[in-house]
């Protein structure tokens, strides 16, 4: 680092709006902390999860019943890599009719989240319009560090409805959930906004979204959530509300290359172990996987450069294009036994399998 590049720093590290930031990133990661002493017993969030029906209004409950039947759409988190979904998700609505069934459910977490809200408040050509007009400025400072978490908070908010999802996503489309990360308890929430007042439905987008070093956490009621994906207690790959709904087809369309998601296998135990999200019986899963490495932290997770969204966009759109076979799988009968893992045309037991055979 040059001498004014860290001149820079310092002022940053010196700027009050940046220490107000850090504490709260730093409150946030101690009550994380603090909640892994409270989950004694995994059992709890497996009943948590399954009880979820018993949250739902009778209309809400219906809407589940009718929509399981359909395909399951589950779009991780990854920042500024979650333009690849962007990219997927255009090539998928292209598709002719193909004997799928169509998309009547849709959860993500933090920009997977915001995907799924835009795939269902607008279709498939929404999320890449929202990756395409993001403006880096208003997310990331000049210097590569965050901007005020202030700022950010409303950049989004502002996004969010002027989008115009926030009245669309209703009781005729798609389920739709958003999974945050509750501070207190130390387990995901899970959201569904089919129902929700336009003002709870945005509380909730921006909740999933709010990763720590970014954007304030959000206070829903008298919680407060950060973004969904937190390694181990969260939940980036949010399968277990829609499959407790009744649904058993998923697409699964994620931001980190197998390859990569395989390096991070032990935290994948780890989570499948204390969330009880390892086994899904009865239920077929498509993994799409973006075809190359889309980067780390700051090359990729916060790089929301307009080449770097563009060039990830263009290869999700190529991958889905490609693999769109793959997707032959959700059409076959599903065995109400056994759990199918289907990725770049080979099948798994269970998804940690298919990350262990990548592993090596």
């Amino acid at each position: 680092m040059n001498r004014d590049s860290m001149n820079k720093l310092m002022d940053l590290i010196d700027d009050p709006e940046f220490k107000d930031t850090m504490n709260r990133v730093e409150e946030n990661l101690d009550r994380v902390s603090r909640a892994k002493d409270r989950r004694q017993n995994p059992d709890d969030e497996k009943v948590r999860v399954k009880n979820i029906r018993s949250s739902l209004s009778p209309a809400l409950k219906e809407k589940a019943d009718r929509s399981s039947d359909g395909l399951a759409l589950i779009l991780t988190g990854g920042g500024a890599k979650g333009s690849y979904q962007a990219g997927a998700l255009k090539a998928l609505g292209e598709r002719k009719e193909d004997g799928l069934p169509g998309i009547t459910g849709l959860a993500g977490t933090s920009a997977g989240a915001l995907n799924a809200a835009m795939y269902a408040g607008g279709g498939a050509a929404l999320p890449e319009q929202m990756w395409k007009r993001l403006d880096e400025s208003r997310i990331v400072g000049k210097d590569g560090f965050f901007s005020p978490s202030e700022e950010n908070d409303r950049y989004l908010e502002d996004m969010i409805r002027q989008s115009g999802i926030l009245s669309a996503i209703n009781m005729e489309g798609p389920l739709t959930v958003a999974t945050a990360f509750d501070t207190d308890s130390g387990y995901p929430k899970d959201f569904i906004l089919n129902d929700r007042t336009d003002e709870e439905k945005l509380r909730c987008l921006m909740a999933s979204a709010a990763f720590p070093i970014a954007f304030r956490e959000q206070k829903i009621g008298s919680k407060a959530y950060i973004d969904g994906g937190i390694p181990v207690f969260g939940s980036n790959m949010p399968i277990a509300p829609l499959y407790h709904l009744g649904f058993r087809r998923f697409l699964v369309i994620h931001c980190s290359s197998i390859k990569e998601a395989a390096e991070w296998i032990h935290l994948h135990k780890m989570g499948a172990r204390a969330n009880q999200e390892k086994y899904y019986n009865g239920a077929a899963f498509v993994h799409i996987f973006p075809g190359r490495d889309l980067g780390g932290l700051m090359d990729g997770t916060v790089n929301f450069s307009p080449s770097f969204l563009h060039s990830c966009i263009d290869l999700g759109y190529e991958d889905l294009k490609m693999k769109i076979q793959d997707l032959d799988v959700l059409k076959e009968e599903v065995d109400h036994l056994d759990e199918v893992h289907f990725a770049d045309g080979k099948r798994y037991r269970s998804y940690l399998s298919m990350l262990e055979d990548h592993s090596s």
